[in-house]
């Protein structure tokens, strides 16, 4: 349910972003429509530009995460299979579990120490 409720937000998040951006995104259409100098109109060019790019992506996101919920996300159900298959694949998990169990891990798994004799130190001054 965590996972639902992160798309929820994503979603809703990308609709305030889209909301957001429209008034800027139409004003900034508007000043392309005004008798502008040629390097003002670049930049505000350049602006719908930036715009437009983010935009689509915004949509592009909203229309992912739609289909994310439309499709159940998070759940996943198990396929439904015909009972024959359903055994065969039983089958083949009795066959696997079994030859997994002719496998070991090498790794140390306990360590003991056991003191040894002692030695002696040799002097400071030697």
């Amino acid at each position: 349910m965590g996972d639902q409720t992160l798309v929820h937000q994503a979603l809703e998040e990308v609709l305030f972003m889209l909301d957001e951006m429209k008034d800027e995104h139409e004003g900034l259409r508007d000043f392309a429509r005004l008798n502008l100098s040629e390097p003002t109109l670049r930049d505000v060019n350049e602006s719908i530009a930036l715009y437009d790019r983010r935009v689509r992506l915004l949509l592009d996101t909203k229309a992912a995460l739609e289909a994310l919920i439309n499709d159940g996300f998070p759940n996943l159900n198990p396929r439904e299979i015909m009972p024959a298959e359903l055994a065969e694949l039983a089958d083949q998990q009795a066959t696997i579990t079994a030859a997994l169990k002719k496998f070991a891990s090498n790794a140390a798994v306990g360590i003991t120490l056991a003191p040894g004799a002692t030695e002696p130190k040799p002097p400071l001054n030697g």
